[in-house]
């Protein structure tokens, strides 16, 4: 009934005196806060956790490398190509610093899609194809930022059976 004099808060650890609204940077915050009133009564302390990720996350193929599958077995490594005769293993790294983390990766080939939300990303392409096949992966992170694809190209003569 006394009225609230002042409003506390720490962000990461440093008191403040609450004035209005703050802005938090990029990253993991822990934020307390707890009122006193008019009579020195104080609240017990209060606690939220904010991620804030303004950053995209970032995607690179791994797999294939330059050289030569069959099956999805890589026979022999050479050259900057890979040739494909069979099913396409595709892998790809995805990072998202300290931000939120990554949701998923989603792998396009050729039109055929797909995804993998847990680490190792993978994904195997065993659809019908006789020459060049386009592959992009994307990374997505929890809060919905969308990484640049990352584009690879690859000769594959597959029939679509395996």
């Amino acid at each position: 009934g006394s009225g609230v004099a002042t409003t506390k808060y720490t962000l990461d650890g440093v008191e403040k005196t609450y004035t209005g609204p703050f802005n938090i940077g990029e990253g993991s915050h822990t934020v307390q806060y707890w009122s006193i009133d008019n009579v020195g009564n104080i609240e017990g302390k209060n606690t939220a956790t904010y991620v804030v990720d303004t950053t995209k996350p970032t995607v690179e193929i791994t797999s294939p490398e330059p050289g030569i599958y069959f099956l999805g077995n890589k026979l022999l490594s050479f050259g900057s190509k890979a040739i494909c005769i069979g099913k396409v293993p595709i892998a790809a790294d995805a990072d998202d610093g300290t931000g939120s983390g990554i949701a998923r990766v989603l792998f396009d080939v050729n039109g055929d899609t797909g995804y993998d939300a847990t680490a190792p990303y993978e994904y195997v392409f065993r659809g019908m194809n006789f020459g060049s096949l386009a592959i992009s992966a994307t990374a997505i992170d929890n809060k919905g930022l969308a990484s640049t694809p990352d584009e690879i190209t690859v000769t594959c003569f597959s029939l679509g059976l395996l």
